[in-house]
């Protein structure tokens, strides 16, 4: 959910920019490599840098086999060298990165916990803005996988703070909106979706404005407004009817289970809007099995346990009332019948 983001999630969502993004061919950045003691630490973030960009060009591929020995290389030239304590932010921003992007192939979050030390030393450093902004958006990232909300929270505040592009600022309250919702704090949430909505130009709500549309969707609902939740889903739907934003590489949720919420929205949405007796039928029954993939999968102390209950047991009703409705309509599958993941 990006985060959950829907961490939410999302994405969205925001995927960290490409490393050689991060600084460029600046004389004040670069003006060291021209320092005899410098020279070697230039080759090696050369090196660094050529593996970095055969990740991006592999990203693509299905297979992940191959990226990770990429970015495993990158890794052992930082680790067998002196160059990730280097004073140099463009040098740090590079080792973030290379962590960075191993947790993307690789799922450990250790390497996330690698990867924050440097993201901070240059998102405190001087800098250019832009690149400091992305920094920490990249470190409210981190903060959101781990599943800590407050630094999350506290890194999107720092890099609105700075972040001098409208469109980047409308994306980075929504993740920021999706942090407040990890928390629970659903009016936080709702303001910052809103804000966000406020400030996407036009030209990107066919992107990362579907994703804030879902994120306000589900804030809604988990603030009690289901018809308004449903009303966002059709929204989104209206820009994205396949729903690819969410459930695209730039989207993740945080909890992972978090998706169910949404699909349970868009299943419910789906059977709202269906003129076709069996289709609507087919979609009551799933979203009853996604509000039951939630309960499986939630942790004892999830925030909103006792809402997916709740809908839960609205929809079967639903789905009651629309079969006895239909009369003869074909039924779809009972729910039960359908696979779950459980705890």
């Amino acid at each position: 959910t990006m985060n959950s983001k829907p961490m939410v999630a999302a994405a969205i969502v925001m995927a960290a920019a490409a490393v050689s993004s991060s600084v460029h061919a600046d004389e004040t950045v670069w003006g060291y490599a021209s320092q005899p003691e410098r020279r070697v630490e230039a080759q090696l973030l050369t090196q660094i840098d050529a593996l970095m960009s055969e990740f991006i060009h592999l990203r693509e591929r299905p297979l992940s086999l191959r990226r990770s020995l990429v970015l495993n290389r990158a890794r052992r030239i930082l680790e067998r060298t002196a160059i990730h304590r280097s004073k140099v932010p463009a040098v740090r921003h590079r080792v973030a990165m290379v962590y960075y992007r191993l947790f993307d192939v690789e799922r450990q979050s250790s390497l996330l916990r690698q990867a924050i030390p440097h993201f901070e030393m240059v998102a405190t450093s001087r800098a250019p803005v832009s690149v400091r902004a992305q920094v920490l958006n990249n470190l409210a990232i981190c903060h959101a996988r781990l599943g800590d909300h407050a630094q999350e929270v506290r890194a999107y505040a720092r890099a609105l703070a700075i972040e001098p592009d409208p469109a980047a600022h409308a994306i980075l309250l929504a993740n920021q909106a999706e942090g407040y919702m990890g928390q629970g704090r659903i009016l936080r949430a709702l303001r910052g979706y809103r804000a966000s909505l406020a400030q996407t130009p036009g030209a990107m709500m066919l992107d990362s404005g579907v994703t804030t549309l879902w994120g306000l969707a589900v804030a809604l609902d988990r603030s009690g407004d289901l018809d308004g939740a449903l009303e966002q889903v059709a929204a989104a739907r209206a820009y994205d009817p396949n729903d690819r934003s969410i459930n695209g590489p730039t989207w993740f949720y945080v909890p992972p289970y978090d998706k169910h919420w949404y699909r349970a929205l868009g299943h419910w949405q789906t059977a709202r809007s269906s003129d076709d007796p069996a289709a609507q039928l087919a979609a009551y029954d799933s979203a009853i099995a996604s509000w039951r993939a939630y309960l499986d999968n939630a942790v004892p102390n999830d925030h909103w346990l006792a809402l997916a209950e709740t809908r839960l047991r609205q929809c079967e009703q639903q789905l009651a009332r629309a079969t006895k409705g239909h009369g003869d309509a074909p039924a779809p599958p009972a729910a039960a019948n359908l696979p779950r993941r459980r705890r």
